[in-house]
């Protein structure tokens, strides 16, 4: 685990860009919600948003950005949506999940496994039994990472994958993607 919470920057703001494009929705999820950037942009377009994250301080810095939201936000602490229970529960789930393939560096916010997608693969795998047929996944992704991994994982949970919008960096190009369940499952950009 990080020593702290991961600070907005250029991929929370990308991944915003793309909630900013919604239409209105009754529940969203925010996993790994560090402290709750993406659930404020999520309640502009959400009656009621669940934010998640493995990291107490995280929760604890979300709970006072989101204070005045009481009712429509619930705080969970929990890795990814296992706390939650399967059935078309959410309309939208948004992460900004460590996309980095592994390195030395032990930071849990930015690097999701030796390829940099295991963390993904497995948010979209919970996401797939707790999503209404139709819903969404809103996630971002480094070009420095395995995306055709990604693609195929999320071909074989019965999403289909667009490209919202990128953001090109010095080293990487990092990606919004959106991933759309229980549609026939072809990947477009």
């Amino acid at each position: 685990m990080s020593p702290h919470p991961y600070t907005p920057a250029e991929d929370t703001f990308l991944l915003e860009d793309s909630i900013s494009g919604l239409g209105e929705m009754e529940r969203a999820a925010d996993i790994g919600c560090s402290t709750g950037y993406i659930t404020s942009a999520l309640l502009k377009k959400a009656a009621e948003v669940v934010s998640i994250d493995i990291d107490p301080e995280a929760l604890a810095a979300a709970r006072e950005r989101l204070s005045h939201e009481y009712g429509r936000t619930h705080l969970i602490q929990a890795w990814g949506l296992t706390a939650i229970r399967d059935g078309g529960v959410f309309d939208v789930v948004a992460s900004n999940p460590p996309y980095l393939p592994d390195e030395d560096v032990d930071d849990a916010t930015i690097f999701g496994g030796p390829t940099g997608v295991e963390t993904s693969v497995a948010i979209l795998a919970q996401a797939s039994t707790r999503l209404r047929r139709g819903g969404l996944v809103l996630m971002v992704a480094s070009t420095l990472a395995d995306l055709e991994r990604l693609e195929d994982e999320a071909c074989r949970l019965g999403f289909r994958i667009g490209v919202k919008g990128s953001w090109k960096g010095f080293f990487e190009e990092v990606k919004s993607l959106i991933f759309i369940f229980g549609s026939d499952s072809h990947v477009y950009y």
